[in-house]
């Protein structure tokens, strides 16, 4: 018996020979045994086939599990660095905003007190200029005139009589 390439066609094979009329008795029950020898060594192939693609899978599934682990390990260790990172940059956010809060103060006093110096030098400079323009108009004018252009204080000669 010549050798097949799977199952099925030694099947097919067996099943001709046994039907097969002319071959003797003895032929078909050698050419029986051979076949079934041939499907045992076959059955062993094909487990030990089998058992090497199943031991591939088992050292791939392995491999892939450790780089699982080790890429949740650089996950996890990037996650805490970010975290890290973030909560720096959060302190430094605070730390400016602190820091910007009190130079907002100190701008608003600076500006409280220059608006202060100047309006009280405005002031003074109006009054200076007011009394500048009183002595012109005195030497321009008489002194009765001068007089007259004077404002009337709030007391009157009458209210000093007791």
């Amino acid at each position: 018996m010549q050798m097949c390439e799977s199952w099925g066609d030694m099947e097919k094979k067996l099943r001709d020979i046994l039907t097969d009329s002319t071959v003797s008795e003895a032929t078909k029950e050698a050419c029986a045994w051979k076949t079934l020898a041939l499907a045992v060594h076959m059955a062993e192939r094909q487990k030990q086939e089998d058992a090497e693609k199943v031991k591939k899978l088992q050292d791939q599934l392995d491999e892939q599990n450790l780089f699982s682990n080790v890429l949740i390990g650089m996950v996890n260790r990037l996650r805490n660095a970010q975290e890290k990172e973030k909560e720096k940059a959060q302190f430094q956010l605070q730390e400016s905003l602190t820091t910007l809060r009190g130079v907002e103060e100190e701008r608003n006093l600076f500006r409280n007190e220059l608006l202060r110096v100047l309006s009280t030098q405005s002031s003074k400079q109006q009054g200076a200029l007011e009394s500048r323009k009183r002595k012109q108009a005195q030497t321009l004018r008489g002194p009765a005139e001068a007089a007259a252009a004077i404002p009337a204080r709030k007391y009157s000669r009458n209210s000093w009589k007791v």
